[in-house]
């Protein structure tokens, strides 16, 4: 998801292999057009957004204002896209295309292995990378090149590099999301494989929250360092965590996605150890092992396979789209969010 407007939303339709945009200013259901792709034909093809572009299971977007250049990462052609809001023209900013890998270079030089979330780092003028299947949090910029930031390109079992840091050795297990603290810099990414939401800056990683101990407690009211958030395994890769930094507060959202669907979403304040729940329960009942989409406030509220978080900090309110289950139910709605936990339905029909 990614707001480029206060009035329209950009969503990454993985599943149809489209960007699709919502008008947030009028009935939501009757105001969504696809921009950029073709529905039902995955490809890798620049051009016209609208006229045979193509993408292949478009999975996370970033927006740099400042040169209306809109980020795709392309999960499926292990590829990053940009998008010219001015023309409307998708290119290939760096990845061949042609397969994974790992390397860095510029343009096609460059090689990724299934890049989930990004981050647009205005502070460096610079794309964020959470190279998933590479285990590394990659750097991307307009001209096309690509540096490591941290990790090696190859899973280490357990967490190395908390504290300082050297070169590249800080490692990440199947890092899912990354978000950006517009004004220091810092990187945030959700450690999939090691439930952990950690940060990144000066040469220095922590922990934010999260634990691997053993017999770490699933709860919602401990501190952040002692939660363990579990989670669900799909294709291969581990989800926990879609972030967003909320500028308002200094604070980070995070959307945790556990056991058995069960996901929650919290807010960690800045300068805190102790994360507030907005949204969502661990004790929320499931019907034929799916968890519901339901409507309301605090733990009154669910959502079912949570796929991407945005915020808007000049309006205070968020939004999260829930998808395709994989057997674990399916939802398909985009719905909205306050911090005083209040949970609505802005479109989709729960089915398709």
């Amino acid at each position: 998801l990614l707001l480029l407007s206060p009035e329209l939303l950009l969503v990454a339709d993985s599943g149809n292999s489209v960007l699709r945009a919502v008008n947030l200013s009028s009935a939501c259901n009757s105001s969504v057009s696809t921009v950029a792709g073709s529905a039902g034909m995955p490809g890798w093809l620049d051009g016209p957004a609208r006229g045979g572009a193509l993408l292949n299971t478009p999975n996370a977007l970033a927006l740099d204002a400042a040169s209306g250049t809109v980020y795709i990462s392309d999960r499926g052609v292990s590829a990053i896209r940009s998008l010219a809001l001015a023309t409307w023209t998708l290119s290939t900013l760096c990845g061949s295309g042609s397969g994974p890998g790992f390397a860095d270079g510029v343009g096609a030089g460059a090689a990724f292995f299934r890049p989930y979330g990004l981050g647009w780092d205005a502070s460096s003028s610079s794309l964020l990378v959470a190279d998933n299947a590479n285990y590394a949090i990659r750097r991307a910029f307009s001209n096309g090149t690509v540096i490591t930031v941290t990790g090696m390109g190859t899973w280490i079992s357990g967490i190395t590099g908390e504290g300082r840091v050297s070169g590249k050795t800080a490692s990440f297990s199947s890092p899912q999301a990354v978000a950006v603290d517009p004004m220091l810099g810092t990187i945030y990414v959700s450690d999939t494989g090691n439930n952990r939401v950690r940060a990144f800056a000066s040469g220095w990683v922590s922990t934010l929250a999260g634990s691997t101990a053993a017999g770490a407690p699933f709860s919602d009211t401990l501190p952040a360092l002692s939660m363990y958030f579990s989670v669900l395994s799909l294709q291969g890769a581990l989800q926990m965590a879609q972030l967003a930094y909320e500028a308002r507060s200094g604070g980070l959202l995070f959307l945790t996605f556990g056991w058995c669907c069960q996901a929650r979403l919290f807010l960690l304040p800045a300068n805190s150890s102790s994360p507030e729940l907005i949204a969502g329960s661990i004790g929320m009942a499931m019907s034929g092992g799916i968890m519901p989409s339901s409507d309301g406030t605090g733990g009154g509220a669910s959502f079912q396979n949570p796929a991407a978080m945005a915020w808007d900090s000049s309006r205070a309110v968020g939004y999260i789209s829930e998808g395709n289950g994989n057997g674990y139910g399916v939802s398909n709605r985009i719905r909205a969010f306050l911090l005083n936990g209040s949970v609505s339905t802005l479109c989709g029909n729960g089915t398709t």
